[in-house]
């Protein structure tokens, strides 16, 4: 199971204790955010090394106060407040650093809080649960051994490097030559690996520490030494993590000290982190090569929801590539696959679905890029399929009634109605993503069927667009939805209606006439993809289903 997590900020605690949400200073935010805006704008960076350096010597002093300088240049104390008790947890832990991107402390994303409002980062605390009557600390549950953790890393190892993805990369990494002299990669948010049943997060770390060495082997037969050291930040990593980590020649270092390593003989590698490292690096270097998560256009980065992450995009950000780099995707998966293997895909990350789904978890982001597959050694056939990327997963419970407000999750064209809509979403959201899945998956090409034709991703109705697909392909919205959507919504649905009619767009999936799908497919996934998420069917029942039998 994923594991359970809580932090605690003391001015965030006696803040909430204080103020009612209609209690905010609306005005006072607004003066502030608007001068934070324009600071940024002015070049000042919301980060820099000295700041981080100095919040990591007063934490390593056992300082009892940490002081922070904000974006303004004043000064704030943060207290160090190990040992207090509170319902939800104690404190024990080690204060820990929480860095925040520009789209939050411009927002005020907690709350306006004005003395810490010009801060880019936090001090937090780390909650340890007690049981109430014995005030003994509450285990977080058994572990795996150091020795099944080697054997887990050593196993995925050999997957990847029997992996068409890492035959890919090399290529790319052969064909270009940085213009500076590597010495040493710095990871970060690659994750722990010290979980039982070999967890979707844990495959997902343990492939990335892969990528790490193989990217250092290939550097080093490429720049003719052998003196690339190899480093990886991440709060999350357990003493034996960091013992299996350190014996394939990982060094685990502590936070920010891998921030303070990056210089510009660095390679960085980070994906899908829950701090804004990108936003972090465009501030405090220029490292030879990056390896991320790509950007995406957007036109106002402070109010689209797609930049509302934990590792959002910024226009510094955005400007330090285009100026600085050569930007190269990694290749997609253009050939459709055999019927079989996408048989075989389905049923792995089904059976993914319905693990996290028993415990009431939202994968929230499937998608083609977050499947990792492994190929015989011929590369002609798929022999193993994983769901990676759960750090935006959600425990939202059994809970299926879209009725209710939710944030955007995933990205667009593999996103659910409801999703779209910003209703309540669950776990049926993550079948309509499989469903969107399994369709460009036998239609290869790199081809979606929702992907808007005639707007691009950064257009303002870009999400319009693809409800509109949505709605042509498998709709119309059915009247279930009266009871679940407000005016505001009633009228987007209103206009795609009259969209879809006025244009003569309606194509039901149903009558699609095409050589790459049977009609056992069309069923299979007429099955899946139902516009009201209380129809669909659950992962559990789908893996049931006649269509993985027949040939």
């Amino acid at each position: 199971m994923i594991p359970d997590v809580h932090i605690y900020s003391g001015d965030l605690h006696r803040y909430e204790q204080q103020h009612e949400s209609d209690d905010i200073n609306t005005q006072e935010g607004t003066k502030i955010s608007a001068h934070i805006l324009s600071l940024y704008q002015a070049g000042e960076p919301l980060f820099s090394k000295e700041l981080l350096r100095r919040v990591s010597q007063q934490l390593k002093a056992k300082s009892q106060k940490v002081s922070v300088r904000g974006l303004d240049g004043v000064d704030v104390d943060f207290d160090i407040e190990t040992g207090q008790v509170f319902d939800a947890g104690d404190p024990d832990g080690e204060p820990f650093i929480l860095y925040f991107p520009i789209q939050f402390i411009a927002s005020y994303g907690f709350g306006f809080i004005p003395r810490i409002a010009y801060c880019s980062l936090w001090i937090f605390h780390n909650l340890q649960k007690r049981d109430r009557a014995t005030q003994n600390l509450i285990s977080p549950g058994p572990c795996p051994s150091a020795e099944e953790v080697r054997e887990f890393f050593s196993k995925t190892k050999q997957a990847w490097e029997a992996s068409k993805e890492r035959r890919q990369l090399e290529s790319i990494l052969s064909a270009k030559t940085p213009t500076v002299h590597i010495k040493k990669i710095v990871a970060f948010a690659c994750g722990g690996m010290n979980y039982f049943d070999e967890a979707p997060w844990a495959i997902r770390s343990a492939y990335q520490h892969a990528l790490i060495l193989n990217i250092r082997d290939v550097l080093r037969t490429r720049q003719e030494c052998d003196n690339i050291e190899c480093y990886a930040q991440d709060p999350e990593y357990t003493e034996i993590d960091k013992d299996v980590l350190n014996q394939s020649g990982i060094t685990v270092l502590g936070d920010p000290q891998g921030f303070l390593e990056v210089d510009d003989s660095t390679l960085v590698l980070s994906f899908g982190p829950d701090i804004p490292v990108r936003q972090i690096i465009a501030d405090i270097a220029r490292p030879a090569m990056m390896i991320w998560d790509r950007l995406k256009p957007c036109e106002d980065e402070l109010n689209d929801m797609n930049m509302r992450s934990t590792d959002p995009d910024s226009y510094r950000l955005r400007k330090m590539i285009q100026s600085s780099y050569e930007a190269i995707d990694f290749p997609s998966d253009l050939e459709a696959f055999k019927h079989t293997d996408i048989k075989f895909i389905a049923r792995r990350i089904l059976e993914a679905l319905s693990s996290l789904h028993e415990d009431g978890i939202v994968h929230t982001d499937v998608k083609p890029n977050n499947i990792l597959l492994d190929f015989d050694k011929d590369g002609t056939k798929v022999v193993e399929a994983k769901l990676s990327d759960c750090g935006d997963a959600w425990n939202i419970g059994h809970d299926i009634n879209p009725k209710g407000e939710g944030h955007i999750i995933g990205a667009a064209i593999f996103r659910s109605p409801e999703a779209m809509l910003q209703l309540r979403w669950a776990t049926p959201t993550d079948i309509w993503s499989f469903g969107a899945t399994l369709i460009s998956l036998i239609w290869g090409k790199n081809w979606h069927i929702f992907k808007p034709d005639k707007v691009s991703a950064d257009h303002e109705e870009y999400a319009v667009h693809v409800l509109i697909q949505q709605a042509r392909f498998f709709g119309p919205f059915p009247l279930s939805y009266e009871d679940v959507i407000d005016t505001e919504q009633n009228q987007i649905l209103a206009g795609v209606l009259y969209y879809i009619e006025e244009h003569n767009l309606r194509k039901p999936f149903s009558l699609v006439q095409d050589e790459e799908v049977t009609s056992e497919d069309k069923e299979f996934i007429c099955k899946i993809m139902q516009m009201d998420p209380r129809d669909r069917p659950t992962a559990k029942q789908l893996l049931a289903d006649e269509w993985f039998n027949l040939p």
